[in-house]
C-alpha cells in the first residue's frame, strides 16, 4: 500500500525476504526507496541498493529479488548475528 513508483512491484519479495531472513520489509524498502529514488533510477542493473564492490564499480545482479536477498544476507550478518561487525547488544531494564 505505502510502496510507491517503481519499487510497488516489488512489494511481495520484501515480504519475503522478511520471512527468510528476518530483515523487516518495510526497513528493506525504504533502503531501496532512498538509493533508487523509489526503484526510478537503480545505479546499476537491478542495484536498488547501491551495492559496490570496491566503492567504485556498482554490482550487477540478474533481477531485483537477487539484489534483496543480497542485501539482506549482509544486514543480517552485520547487525543482527553476534559476531557480526556492527552487532551491539544493548538491553534496556525498565
Amino acid at each position: 500500500k505505502g510502496l510507491k513508483g517503481e519499487l510497488k512491484q516489488f512489494a511481495g519479495d520484501f515480504l519475503e525476504i522478511e520471512r527468510k531472513y528476518g530483515i523487516n520489509a518495510v526497513f528493506l524498502a525504504s533502503i531501496c526507496a532512498t538509493e533508487s529514488a523509489w526503484g526510478e533510477k537503480p545505479v546499476a542493473k537491478n542495484n536498488y541498493m547501491s551495492w559496490t564492490t570496491d566503492t567504485i564499480t556498482y554490482y550487477e545482479f540478474d533481477t531485483a529479488y537477487d539484489c534483496f536477498d543480497y542485501g539482506a544476507i549482509r544486514l543480517k550478518s552485520a547487525y543482527l548475528l553476534h559476531n557480526g561487525d556492527c552487532f551491539r547488544l544493548f538491553l534496556i531494564v525498565v
